[in-house]
């Protein structure tokens, strides 16, 4: 596709409107730590303490608020530029196909990949996490022998394979929605109960990764720890997702018509 230059102007505008909206998101963050009333566990609930707080959380509220409906523009914008790669892509790992054999395309194939609808419908995909646009869910990694032993020792529960995967690894994908949310929250979760880290460090990790938008919120559920999500972002930054083994990840998305 061949870009005029009012399209470019045009893009370029977006992007710095997008880059002016993620330095806001920044600072707003950033004036709620420092706004913060200093409290300690000897501090007393003085009167002017009190209403330090409830001011601090009306403007903690109004802030958030402001952030959200932010990260929502951010992230609708960085979607589409997403979708608008999908036909490259699949021109080049169209390529990629026929330049290489089965064997070693194995080898070379990142991780993530997507996922058909029949597939997804019909089979069992084992330590696989599934993020399916389509039927709006979320299937995190299993293994058939956990899930045997849970069905096996849970008969009266569960009526079948599928029932226990339905009811203990399925999870609808709004439970991600907005992302940067899911995502502090998924992080803080982790990093507490996972990890045993103290309130601090859980809440360094969450605001961290509040604004990684290439971090799909599911992701950190399905780690069993810091560490294993601490080697998933590093292979991320470092483009190497195929060395990534803890666990596959395959998205099923809306079909997009690609022009030959």
């Amino acid at each position: 596709m061949v870009y005029g230059n009012d399209d470019i102007v045009c893009q370029i505008n977006d992007v710095m409107l997008i880059l002016n909206q993620s330095n806001m998101n920044v600072s707003a963050i950033q004036n709620l730590i420092n706004t913060l009333p200093k409290v300690s566990p000897k501090s007393k609930l003085t009167s002017k303490l009190e209403e330090d707080l409830a001011q601090y959380y009306e403007t903690y509220k109004e802030t958030l608020a402001d952030v959200y409906s932010a990260t929502g523009k951010i992230e609708k914008f960085v979607h589409k530029c997403q979708l608008s790669q999908i036909p490259k892509f699949a021109k080049a790992k169209k390529s990629t196909r026929k330049a290489t054999t089965s064997e070693t395309e194995s080898k070379t194939l990142p991780s993530i990949s997507t996922i058909s609808a029949t597939e997804l419908d019909s089979s069992f995909t084992e330590n696989t996490l599934i993020i399916s646009e389509t039927q709006g869910k979320i299937i995190l990694p299993y293994t058939l022998k956990e899930v045997n032993r849970i069905w096996f020792t849970n008969q009266k529960t569960y009526s079948s394979y599928k029932d226990v995967i339905d009811k203990l690894y399925t999870l609808p994908i709004g439970n991600y929605k907005p992302s940067s949310v899911a995502r502090f929250r998924e992080a803080y979760k982790l990093a507490s109960k996972s990890n045993g880290s103290s309130k601090l460090k859980s809440l360094s990790l969450a605001s961290e990764l509040f604004m990684n938008y290439n971090l799909h919120p599911a992701i950190i559920t399905a780690c069993k720890s810091v560490d294993e999500l601490d080697v998933y972002l590093a292979c991320l930054e470092d483009n190497t997702l195929q060395d990534f083994k803890f666990f596959d990840i395959k998205y099923e998305i809306p079909p997009i018509a690609v022009n030959t």
